[in-house]
């Protein structure tokens, strides 16, 4: 069985990230837009597995970015 929590806190979340928790605060109105996981209403966590999602995706639009500019 994993011991990874599902569940992590903002500190987690930065870190997964390689950002500080102030950064990522400053940032939250940016990341919401680009469509950054909101933490869950009553246990005020991230789920680890749409934060992974989430970075995937931004990871995935660079990559098809740079590849458009190739042509």
């Amino acid at each position: 069985m994993d011991d990874t929590p599902r569940m992590i806190d903002l500190a987690s979340v930065a870190r997964r990230m390689g950002r500080s928790r102030s950064w990522i605060y400053r940032k939250m109105d940016d990341l919401n837009r680009l469509g950054f996981p909101a933490p869950h209403p009553v246990i005020g966590r991230w789920d680890s597995a749409l934060v992974e999602g989430w970075l995937d995706q931004q990871a995935a639009n660079v990559v098809s970015s740079q590849d458009s500019g190739l042509s």
